[in-house]
């Protein structure tokens, strides 16, 4: 019960220092609100096993202080790291607002600082080396993790990765005092093979179904077959304590495999298999950033996806009749996108079937990217299942685009739409919670129940038109503004709930350890 009211008072706290940020711009306000969550959470979900207020781990004997000195180096160096994070922080912040591919990177950095200071405000009490080392271990893998992001990221200015050098420097040098030695997540990789497991399933289901079976469609099916026991095996490895370069031998393996198995597959002509291609490629980066190591391009993959791109952008342009253009009040602006994005994609199919370098790839496509939103736009609404089910086309090319030269999308759809599901359910169960401790045998008075039900129902509502806009997959901006009222009505709830007495509040409450990182993770998505 004390984790759980851990949570419920840290929230608490944001509240009321929201509420003394009214002259704050709403982005301030929001920014303020994730971050706080995200350091309750770590302090009552990350660190659960760790010390708190000083005290040993229960069933775990005191140990006896090691000499003040070493001590003292070794939380110097611990510092040293925190204070180099927050300058990285600094900077993704100044950076973001003109290269927006740096926001999921900042949300990362934010969550490796926390996790860090989370950490030497547990050790104060205690000069324990065990406690720091298995701490600090923590924050090392993370900051492993984000480290290959930022150093794979073509938007990293200079100034980002010489402030990254540093404090790979530094977490050395914290790894060495405490005589600790790098560990990927385990966890995360078996549970990111899961997920790689999922998507060959459903690719072998798509070419299982696809009529008239032909040779290469048979032979595909055998080799994701053989690929999917590789898949396994690598699982059953990364469940149980193995060597690093023993493991990632393995997993090239199974990456080679996979990229020789796409190269066969391209005479296979399907829509939905590409999609579940376009997942696998996204689950290989996730494992390739775990591992921390950097992606090659797949140079004959993006060629093609580039001249897909460029042969969907014809197909909508063939959608467009000239009855349309005549009843359509922006018609110049159409012809005007349409010429320049035809250009666009000419040349990017160029540049990427030749040795272009992927830093020069990367900044082409971002015109690329723009022009095809606003090509979108204007021809949004119009009256055409066949331009519609093209724009949908178009999409997806982008996003294989978009993957084959490494770039992370600012918003990780799937999780997003996961993450607002699991919301969209414990708010539910929150408010009927609520709903049962307010009720009219309750000892609060009416306009209290009142006002604390709607308060519920807002958040609920809020979380369900969230859910609901991720599924439509709306434009990001109408997302945002859905995550923004979200958070403004939580943060309404919470003065509700910090009143009810401690019986009431256990009971309402008891949804929180689940529901504040599934806020704070869906939050962080579009606070920035």
């Amino acid at each position: 019960m004390r984790h759980l009211m851990i949570t419920v008072v840290g929230i608490g706290i944001l509240t009321s220092a929201a509420g003394s940020l009214a002259a704050a711009q709403p982005n301030e306000r929001r920014r303020d609100f994730v971050e706080g969550v995200l350091r309750v959470l770590v302090e009552t979900q990350v660190l659960p096993h760790m010390a708190r207020d000083g005290q040993p781990p229960p069933g775990k004997p005191p140990v006896p202080p090691p000499p003040h000195s070493r001590h003292r180096e070794v939380r110097a160096a611990i510092e040293e790291f925190s204070a180099q994070s927050g300058e990285l922080i600094a900077m993704l912040r100044q950076e973001e607002g003109v290269r927006p591919e740096l926001r999921p990177l900042l949300g990362d950095a934010i969550a490796v600082k926390a996790l860090t200071d989370a950490l030497l405000r547990r050790a104060e009490g205690r000069p324990d080396p065990a406690l720091l080392a298995e701490g600090f271990s923590g924050v090392d893998q993370r900051w492993r993790t984000l480290a290959t992001r930022l150093e794979g990221s073509f938007a990293v200015s200079g100034a980002c990765r010489q402030c990254v050098r540093k404090l790979n420097a530094s977490g050395e040098r914290v790894c060495q005092l405490l005589g600790i030695s790098p560990q990927v997540d385990r966890e995360e990789i078996v549970q990111v093979l899961a997920t790689l497991t999922g998507h060959l399933r459903g690719l072998q289901d798509v070419i299982a179904g696809l009529a008239p079976r032909s040779r290469e469609s048979q032979i595909a099916l055998v080799e994701l077959q053989r690929l999917q026991m590789q898949v396994n095996l690598l699982t059953a490895t990364a469940s149980r304590p193995c060597p690093y370069d023993e493991f990632l031998s393995q997993y090239r393996a199974v990456h080679k495999g996979w990229r020789a198995l796409v190269g066969q597959m391209r005479s296979l002509d399907f829509r939905e298999g590409e999609r579940h291609i376009r997942r696998i490629d996204y689950v290989h980066r996730q494992l390739h950033e775990l591992l921390w190591i950097q992606l090659d391009l797949d140079r004959v993959g993006l060629a093609r996806s580039a001249a897909l791109l460029s042969r969907n952008v014809d197909a909508a342009c063939e959608c467009v009749s000239l009855k349309m253009l005549l009843a359509a009040p922006n018609a110049e602006a159409v012809l005007q996108t349409a010429r320049e994005l035809r250009s666009l994609c000419a040349d990017f199919s160029k540049a990427a079937a030749g040795q272009d370098s992927l830093d020069s790839l990367r900044w082409d496509f971002r015109s690329l990217d723009v022009q095809c939103q606003q090509f979108g736009a204007c021809l949004e609404g119009w009256a055409s299942p066949d331009l519609s089910q093209h724009l949908a086309y178009l999409d997806d090319n982008i996003q294989a685009v978009q993957g084959a030269l490494g770039i992370r999308p600012l918003v990780d759809l799937e999780q997003a739409v996961d993450l607002a599901a699991q919301l969209d359910s414990l708010t539910d169960q929150l408010q009927h919670d609520l709903r049962e401790r307010l009720g009219p045998a309750s000892r609060y008075p009416p306009p209290f129940r009142r006002d604390a039900a709607a308060a519920a129902n807002a958040v609920h509502d809020s979380a369900h038109q969230l859910h609901d806009e991720l599924l439509r997959r709306p434009h990001s901006e109408s997302i945002r503004k859905s995550a923004e009222r979200l958070s403004i009505a939580w943060q309404a709830l919470q003065e509700f709930v910090g009143k009810l007495d401690h019986r009431d509040r256990a009971v309402v409450t008891r949804h929180y350890d689940r529901l504040a990182p599934v806020m704070a993770r869906l939050q962080m998505m579009f606070v920035y």
